[in-house]
């Protein structure tokens, strides 16, 4: 039997369970954390929240005196949303046959142009306060030859409105924006926090402080698993959103956000926008510029592992133990036969680096800039269930208090609070080829962001190595 000095925790690392407060709405995450892991999720990330919490009211309220109701928001705003930023993860190249009788007016218009939609139905689930309005809704995009998206449709309950309705196409976009927030933060991003939780205390309980895969993934797995504890366990975590803090931004309480963090994990049967967690190298399909900006860094943390893990044998028992068990907790991770295979372990050492850096700094760094006053989490009037609905007033859109709610939020969770940045990674390798190798990957992440064939959606320099907020 191995020697307790020879692991981060000893006997005592952290091991995934099911969520016994939740059960139905997440996936296994580890529970009972070492002291270590929670201390350094207090000093790092729970101290800024408690002094944000007062620190920015003030910011928060002023904002919303100076920025009462809603701006404008015209098609060509709304279509690159959807389909040019972290929204364009909800993008769906597949109708599913209610979408081809909803819309079939509208596809028999399109011509040679592509359909898609942007599903966000789950919001029929959810309960909102009083006085407070949400909406499920479809939105049916276009794209033709050159890649250019335009919106021609949006399903709302009872009704299908189109771009020359007027007032009542402009309702239904904030509408559609709103659910598509909520989708973003409570449903598409969990995706990315909770299902790869158990890899992290498994690394860090099966791999001994001096295995090279422990030293490759560690800089890459702070902070995640007491973050992860604080938002899922916490009453007062933003999740949860308890209407006595200011910080609380959402629609509906917390059960209803636990219910989008649901269907992005178990997935909607029969719906294909709402598929069950699966796990998969690389970070995913996405039909748009930002699916190709992640992906081009993958590549290169891909090309970085491979490297490393040729150091690894391929009947390492402590890795075998570690994809199994992996495995048993996440749905599609690759068990102890299929990670003897170089590759599949570099790309799954890839996939966990490239979702806890790229892929999560990234939906934050979009999330905190649009304006608060164009995609609202809040909607005070009802969706509209006619063309001819009154004239819109933007200004009674939304309340003050649901700005500065969203300001607050915004500071406090959702903007990027970089800790280490991924380019500031310490890799303890004992080894002198190893540490060149984690140098040249600094430079080779220098390379891609220069050589990007798309927009820099987020610069290199403010990517966190780890999921730090």
């Amino acid at each position: 039997m191995d020697q307790p000095e020879k692991f981060l925790y000893g006997y005592r690392g952290p091991w995934p369970s099911h969520n016994a407060v939740t059960p139905e709405a997440s996936p296994p995450v580890a529970v009972l954390l070492p002291d270590a892991e929670m201390k350094t999720y207090r000093r790092k990330v729970l101290r800024r929240f408690l002094r944000q919490r007062w620190t920015g009211r003030p910011a928060a309220w002023l904002h919303a005196l100076r920025n009462p109701g809603l701006d404008p928001v015209n098609d060509e705003q709304f279509t690159q949303a959807l389909t040019d930023t972290a929204f364009s993860r909800m993008i769906n190249p597949t109708l599913d046959p209610v979408d081809e009788q909803t819309f079939a007016d509208e596809l028999r218009a399109i011509g040679d142009g592509e359909p898609f939609k942007v599903d966000l139905s789950a919001m029929s689930e959810i309960e909102t306060y009083p006085g407070v309005y949400c909406a499920p809704s479809i939105t049916l995009m276009v794209r033709d030859r050159d890649g250019r998206f335009t919106p021609a449709a949006i399903s709302l309950p009872g009704i299908v409105l189109h771009p020359d309705d007027g007032d009542a196409w402009e309702l239904a976009k904030y509408f559609v924006l709103q659910g598509a927030s909520h989708h973003l933060i409570a449903l598409i991003h969990p995706r990315l926090h909770f299902p790869l939780n158990p890899a992290n205390a498994l690394a860090k309980t099966i791999l001994p402080k001096d295995h090279v895969l422990l030293n490759l993934l560690l800089p890459h797995l702070e902070v995640q698993l007491g973050l992860e504890s604080g938002v899922l366990f916490t009453s007062r975590s933003v999740l949860h959103n308890r209407q006595d803090e200011l910080y609380a931004p959402f629609c509906c309480e917390g059960k209803g956000n636990f219910t989008l963090v649901n269907r992005g994990y178990f997935g909607i049967p029969g719906n294909s926008s709402y598929p069950a967690y699966r796990y998969e190298h690389g970070v995913g399909t996405i039909h748009s510029g930002y699916g190709v900006f992640l992906d081009r860094y993958y590549q290169t943390i891909l090309s970085y592992c491979q490297k490393v893990v040729s150091r690894i044998a391929p009947c390492d028992q402590y890795v075998r133990r570690w994809a199994a068990h992996c495995a048993s907790f996440i749905p599609g991770f690759p068990d102890e036969t299929a990670i003897a295979d170089p590759n599949t372990l570099a790309a799954a050492a890839a996939t966990i680096i490239c979702t806890n850096s790229i892929c999560h700094t990234s939906d934050h760094h979009y999330y905190t800039g649009p304006s608060y006053n164009q995609i609202p989490l809040r909607m005070r009037v009802a969706p509209p269930t006619s063309r001819s609905i009154p004239a819109l007033n933007r200004r009674k859109l939304i309340h003050r208090e649901d700005v500065a709610r969203h300001y607050l939020a915004n500071e406090m969770f959702f903007r990027p609070t970089v800790l280490t940045k991924l380019t500031d990674s310490k890799y303890n390798f004992a080894d002198a080829e190893l540490i060149q190798l984690s140098r040249k990957f600094v430079d080779d992440l220098h390379v891609t962001e220069r050589d990007m064939p798309v927009r820099r959606y987020v610069p290199l320099d403010d990517m966190a190595s780890s999921i730090q907020f």
